[in-house]
């Protein structure tokens, strides 16, 4: 089973407002990217992001959602951990889990990562949630397409594929 990791990050780093939510207008285009990508497979996120994205689920997304409380959803599972998110996974006979974050759920799935699908948002935010570090030595840079701003996505975004090195 692949595990990825799929975020929209500042240029310096930020993925997140520390009071939720992201910090740059929405990019219909990088949604469009992140509802392709994630068609049809198993999501492992936090439950603050969950509950930021609840209404970004589509049919065929299975949210695994990583919490110290005993949720009810209106949609997935609940687990205590990580590794019983992943577990389950397993089971199921995920092909793929993509993790959606935030920042302790990227934190805590990076080293399990083999791919990390990186929407590079062109503006910086200085204070926030951040991305883990993307370390040179452990990643490969595999591909990039830049998406220039228009009328509708008033920010560039360079869509950043990552392999971890073998």
């Amino acid at each position: 089973m692949e595990v990825s990791l799929i975020a929209a990050v500042s240029v310096d780093g930020v993925i997140g407002n520390l009071d939720g939510g992201i910090p740059w207008p929405r990019l219909p285009r990088d949604i469009q990217h992140f509802r392709d990508y994630t068609k049809d497979k198993f999501l492992l996120l936090g439950r603050r992001t969950y509950e930021e994205m609840v209404d970004w689920f589509r049919p065929g997304h299975v949210p695994l959602v990583v919490s110290s409380q005993n949720l009810e959803l209106s949609q997935g599972r609940s687990f205590q951990s990580v590794e019983a998110a992943l577990d389950y996974g397993r089971s199921q006979q995920a092909e793929e889990i993509v993790v959606c974050g935030g920042g302790e759920t990227y934190r805590s799935t990076i080293s399990f990562a083999g791919k990390l699908l990186v929407s590079r948002v062109h503006v910086e935010i200085d204070d926030g949630v951040f991305f883990p570090e993307i370390k040179e030595a452990e990643w490969q840079l595999s591909n990039t397409e830049f998406w220039p701003a228009d009328e509708e996505n008033t920010l560039a975004v360079e869509m950043q594929t990552w392999l971890r090195r073998r």
